[in-house]
């Protein structure tokens, strides 16, 4: 009995070993088997369980034909996503805009400022026309057109390149000529307005505001904020008997220095900014009664980045500038320092800068050079548009001024002067607002900052069926798969 027991157990001992060892190798194997699958297991985990549709659908597809062909719509999916995101990134950062137009009723409306220029400005006990004669077309045929045109032709370059030395001579000339004037223009300046009415009253003289033109001399600006307690003029009623009413003055007779035109030049333009009596305005002649019909617009654009890159003026480091026109002349003045050392001395410049010596031939030559690198390079001035600006769309009718209808305030002839001698020598000038309604152009940007989110999110979402949830799923699918990659790298 004990022996059969011994035979048993000797019997099964080589089994109980056989059987360790076969775990052994059974576990190793195990293990084996296991390493591989974690190499295999997360991307076909990921691809099975994606929250996308089209990698779900690739991931538990076991026929390969259906396989390829979701993965060939995934393809296409993802190409037209790309290529509608791109042309909507493309045309975002042009940044585009919209112009709404509003139509507003006022109660009121600002009036605008009104100025008045005459043809002729030397007396005739003041006279001295051979200078000035020999200097008009000099002066403003070649110097002045440079700094308002933003391009000037080669032809315009190589005069002025040119240029005599008696040119330059009466150049200088006619700045001394102009210095000796001035005094008496001013001492004569209110002359030429005869009568003045703003909305039936009389116009005090605090409303008009001298100042000196390049090309026409004697000016006035007729309701320029800053002489009214920098709050300009307002009208409540809209018509041909509201607004301005004056009566000019030509003195034709009493000037011996004509300038080939008998009138006045007229600007009407926001009282903030200083007139340009050289580019805008219009001309009205003796005899007539000319009506000027307002309808005031205003526009709004919009800073940088967007197209028109317009600037405030009047504020911030424009702070000396009110418009388009005086940046552009501000510039070419800094632009004559930088070269010459001095500025001309015939446009408006900043005060304690010293002025070009024109009978100076250096100085002189200096200022030419100035004005044909700006004639080659054209403007390199940054002077945007406004980015808010007042329209008045002035529309313009004449009459002829009927002698037999003037009014006794309005005729203050000598008793020697025939009425008809009245009418060749004075000029009537209405100016009026046609309506109280104000347009308004604003421009808005056609895409809002969340409309960049919402666009993207409707791509994907279209062509990708991508969620914002899923679109973080996605990612983070991502990174895991890079970390498990840089770890099998490691780890062989």
């Amino acid at each position: 009995m004990t022996d059969s027991i011994k035979v048993e157990s000797e019997i099964s001992k080589p089994d109980n070993l056989r059987t360790f060892e076969e775990l052994d190798v059974d576990q190793s194997f195990y293990e084996r088997d296991v390493n591989d699958k974690i190499h295999v297991l997360p991307l076909d985990e990921i691809l099975k369980n994606s929250a996308i549709f089209l990698i779900s659908k690739i991931g538990r597809t076991e026929s390969k034909f259906r396989r390829i062909l979701w993965l060939l719509v995934l393809v296409t999916s993802v190409l037209g996503c790309g290529f509608q995101i791109n042309r909507f990134l493309h045309l975002y950062f042009q940044y585009p805009v919209l112009v709404n137009l509003e139509v507003e009723r006022k109660m009121s409306l600002d009036f605008p400022a009104v100025t008045i220029c005459s043809f002729n400005d030397i007396k005739k006990h003041n006279e001295d026309c051979s200078v000035r004669k020999s200097l008009t077309k000099i002066l403003f045929t070649e110097y002045y057109p440079t700094l308002t045109n933003n391009s000037i032709t080669d032809t315009n370059s190589t005069n002025k390149s040119n240029k005599s030395d008696g040119d330059i001579q009466q150049s200088g000339d006619f700045i001394k000529y102009n210095e000796s004037t001035k005094d008496h223009r001013e001492e004569h300046s209110e002359s030429f307005i005869v009568n003045c009415f703003f909305n039936g009253d009389d116009c005090p003289a605090d409303y008009f505001d001298h100042f000196e033109s390049s090309r026409y001399g004697n000016c006035f600006t007729f309701n320029k904020g800053a002489n009214i307690e920098d709050k300009p003029l307002s009208v409540t009623k809209s018509g041909l008997y509201t607004g301005l009413e004056i009566v000019l003055d030509t003195e034709h007779g009493n000037y011996s220095c004509p300038s080939g035109a008998i009138g006045f030049r007229i600007v009407i333009h926001d009282p903030s900014e200083t007139p340009n009596t050289n580019e805008k305005g219009f001309n009205i002649s003796p005899g007539l009664e000319t009506s000027v019909s307002m309808r005031q617009t205003l526009i709004h654009r919009l800073p940088p980045p967007y197209k028109d890159r317009c600037a405030y003026y009047n504020t911030g480091k424009r702070s000396n500038q009110t418009n388009q026109n005086d940046c552009q002349r501000l510039c070419f003045q800094k632009r004559s320092f930088e070269m010459c050392g001095c500025i001309d001395s015939r446009l408006d410049a900043e005060e304690n800068v010293m002025s070009c010596d024109m009978t100076n031939k250096s100085e002189s030559r200096c200022l030419n050079d100035v004005l044909e690198f700006i004639s080659t390079h054209g403007t390199v001035c940054d002077c945007p548009l406004p980015c808010i600006s007042k329209v008045y769309n002035e529309v313009l009718s004449q009459a002829m001024w009927s002698v037999n209808g003037l009014q006794a305030n309005e005729y203050s002839g000598s008793p020697s002067q025939s009425k008809s001698e009245f009418q060749e020598r004075y000029a009537k000038l209405k100016v009026f607002y046609s309506t109280l309604e104000k347009s308004i152009f604003m421009q808005k940007p056609m895409f809002e900052d969340s409309e960049l989110f919402s666009h993207l999110g409707g791509e994907l979402g279209l062509w990708l069926g991508l969620s914002l949830i899923a679109l973080f799923e996605l990612i983070w699918n991502i990174i895991h798969v890079v970390k498990f990659f840089v770890r099998s790298c490691l780890k062989y």
